[in-house]
């Protein structure tokens, strides 16, 4: 965060969700932090498809298919990775994914605080 501050815009969820391959939905993404879901591929492959659609940071959460796969752990290999971003665990991720697809705002601070809020 050194380099970019604080990043504060909306929560867009990818799609496809899981961040694997190029982002159908760039246009809403471009400006905004992308929502990736744990899992497929490499965490690298995820900020970097996120990056190609115009996302300001990434927000990474767990994927909540096992009882070690719900709170956030320290992602790495991201040497490539031209974005800033975070883990979050399974229970407020798929919170801010499903408020999200429900036609709410959500806007997240990625810095050295994370802050998410929803806007009616």
């Amino acid at each position: 965060m050194a380099d970019t501050g604080d990043i504060t815009n909306s929560v867009i969820p990818a799609i496809p969700h899981n961040g694997c391959s190029p982002s159908t939905n760039g246009a809403d993404m471009t400006g905004n932090i992308a929502l990736v879901i744990r899992g497929a591929c490499s965490f690298s492959t995820k900020y970097n498809n996120a990056a190609a659609a115009g996302a300001t940071a990434i927000v990474v959460y767990n994927d909540g298919t096992g009882s070690t796969r719900l709170d956030p752990i320290s992602m790495g290999g991201l040497g490539s990775a031209t974005i800033p971003g975070v883990m979050i665990g399974f229970v407020n991720g798929d919170l801010i994914n499903t408020t999200s697809n429900g036609g709410e705002i959500v806007t997240a601070t990625v810095g050295s605080n994370i802050q998410i809020s929803l806007q009616n």
